[in-house]
């Protein structure tokens, strides 16, 4: 058994673009949130408030199928299942996403995510799909939520970059 091989190099060079692309988005979100002004406008705020959402959600790179979505102040994580079972194949998809939210309005808030998707077979993973970007959250009753966001993706362990678009719908608990 190699430890230092072109196989080994190859999984360790992944496992880096992956956690330098995690890192890059966290600080992308860590200034954004420094710039936002508390005192500019006086809206009403959910600070300290922890909410429970059940939906369904559809990403490339969030993932597609039940979500539960746990909100605690401006951030929110989402997790997202879906099992498919077929003649040929078993397929799930399981994402994990982190949102903040960027702006604080009553109806319709600006977010920032970043989502994380992984389709698995009954062999294990088959691939891993990271993305980043902004989206539209709208507030439509107390406690419905829908939310549509846009941003880029790296596919298939980040083999291929593409537009990603993602969306979900909510009922806040």
């Amino acid at each position: 058994m190699l430890i230092f091989g072109e196989r080994n190099d190859r999984w360790i060079m992944k496992y880096w673009r992956q956690l330098l692309v995690t890192v890059l988005i966290l600080c992308f979100a860590t200034a954004i949130n420094a710039q936002t002004n508390s005192d500019a406008v006086d809206v009403k705020t959910s600070e300290g408030k922890v909410h429970h959402a059940l939906g369904i959600a559809a990403g490339t790179s969030t993932g597609y199928g039940i979500s539960y979505r746990f909100f605690y102040s401006r951030f929110s994580v989402l997790t997202v299942a879906a099992p498919f079972y077929g003649d040929a194949f078993d397929l799930s998809s399981y994402g994990l996403s982190f949102i903040y939210q960027a702006t604080n309005y009553p109806q319709t808030n600006l977010l920032v995510y970043q989502g994380n998707r992984f389709l698995t077979d009954q062999f294990g993973v088959e691939s891993i799909t990271n993305g980043a970007g902004i989206g539209l959250e709208y507030n439509g009753d107390d406690n419905i939520v829908l939310n549509f966001m846009f941003g880029f993706a790296g596919y298939d362990s980040f083999r291929s970059i593409y537009p990603s678009v993602e969306a979900g719908v909510f009922f806040k608990f």
